[in-house]
């Protein structure tokens, strides 16, 4: 090891001073290392280079850190400081770390390229939502009461008809054998897959006592439903394996839409006139911000860790967790519906009543990148994504449409 000469950047920036005041420290995971230089101290995840052949096993890399670990004497360290890089360079292991004092300028998304790749014509009424399991096949509900899973090529496995006896509102996957719908007829039903195909596995009646906008899965086997009859409703498993009503959580007008924040141990609900924060662990109202409004079962999004947004009419407001107050306000001039985030490329998508279009915003500045026209022939009801670049959208076409969607970079 101590033969071969390496260099291993640290894609940090760094604020120290006194760069003669040193220590290295290496954790055991064998992916990050601990500089500390003067009073500052950072960890910094190692870059493998295994095309020289440095880090092409463990036990190699252990002797590096022994190695490194071992290193007491200040002569053997030797820095060098150029108008972008702090260098340390080790001199008995031929090694150089690499620390960028300056952040890598970032690129910023120019445009965004939308490619058709194909129509399906499914419904006899409005889709009204659309989610995907984890395998790529997705599944959707709407007006006519049906539900139609499809495999990732598009094709129709199985069509549902009548399984509610009113317009199914939402759909949410928990995972591949097992979704969940919810209804204008008050019900909620739960679907698991026997065989080849999906069957009612559990039947919630009356489960709320008006329109049920939005019904989720929690991992431990819990339900989360909202309503027009002004009540969130926390569902759990009984002795009998069926999930029975546990509390409600109250808003004083008609709730549509809920989001649920395991990390931070929270549930957003949200609706005509308020949106509330709740202690997940003691269903306890932490804060409600008076005047952030949702239209929709799917106009409340999580955008990245710290903020979600929220959309009424032509208004988008973004969140602060932590805080809990609107940070800032986005104007979209026509109804969102529905806002579908794409991480992997840092940007958010809405669509919505009145509109044709696609509008996409960076994540990071919340700034309108561009919009897409006439997407559709009708407004556009909502929109998501189906992963490896990929996206649905549906309108009062009754269509679904795909898209292959892609980025410029500046």
């Amino acid at each position: 090891m101590c033969e071969l000469e390496s260099i291993i950047h640290l894609n940090k920036s760094i604020i120290a001073k006194n760069y003669m005041d040193y220590t290295i420290k290496l954790k055991n995971n064998f992916n990050s290392i601990t500089i500390s230089i003067g009073n500052y101290e950072n960890n910094f995840q190692l870059e493998y280079f295994h095309n020289l052949g440095v880090f092409q096993s463990i036990l190699k890399l252990d002797n590096l850190i022994d190695s490194i670990i071992k290193l007491i004497d200040k002569n053997e360290i030797k820095i060098e400081k150029n108008e972008l890089n702090l260098i340390l360079i080790i001199k008995k292991l031929k090694l150089k770390l690499i620390l960028n004092e300056k952040s890598e300028e970032k690129k910023y998304i120019q445009s965004i390229n939308l490619t058709y790749k194909a129509t399906i014509y499914a419904h006899k009424g409005n889709i009204w939502s659309m989610a995907i399991f984890p395998s790529g096949n997705f599944v959707s509900v709407g007006e006519d009461k049906s539900i139609i899973i499809f495999d990732n090529q598009y094709n129709i496995l199985q069509t549902i008809q009548n399984a509610h006896s009113q317009a199914i509102n939402y759909v949410n996957i928990k995972d591949e054998n097992n979704f969940i719908t919810c209804s204008a007829d008050k019900n909620i039903i739960i679907w698991k897959k026997i065989g080849g195909g999906f069957i009612l596995k559990e039947k919630i009646i009356n489960a709320h006592e008006n329109n049920i906008c939005k019904v989720i899965f929690l991992h431990n086997e819990k339900i989360i439903s909202c309503s027009f009859d002004c009540l969130v409703k926390i569902w759990e498993l009984n002795n009998k394996n069926k999930h029975e009503f546990v509390i409600a959580l109250t808003h004083s007008n008609r709730i549509v839409s809920t989001l649920y924040l395991e990390d931070k141990k929270l549930l957003i609900t949200s609706g005509e006139n308020e949106t509330r924060f709740w202690n997940i662990l003691n269903y306890e109202c932490i804060k409600c911000l008076n005047d952030v409004e949702c239209c929709s079962s799917d106009a409340l999004r999580r955008i990245n860790n710290d903020n979600i947004i929220v959309a009424y009419d032509g208004l988008i407001k973004v969140i602060s967790i932590n805080e809990k107050k609107v940070i800032k306000k986005i104007d979209n001039y026509l109804i969102v519906w529905c806002i579908c985030v794409l991480e992997e490329i840092g940007i958010f998508l809405t669509v919505g009543v009145g509109s044709k279009n696609i509008r996409i915003y960076n994540n990071e500045n919340y700034q309108c990148i561009q919009t897409i026209k006439g997407t559709h022939n009708d407004d556009i009801i909502g929109i998501i994504n189906l992963n490896n670049n990929l996206i649905a959208s549906y309108s009062f076409e009754n269509i679904i449409k795909i898209w292959y969607i892609s980025e410029n970079k500046i």
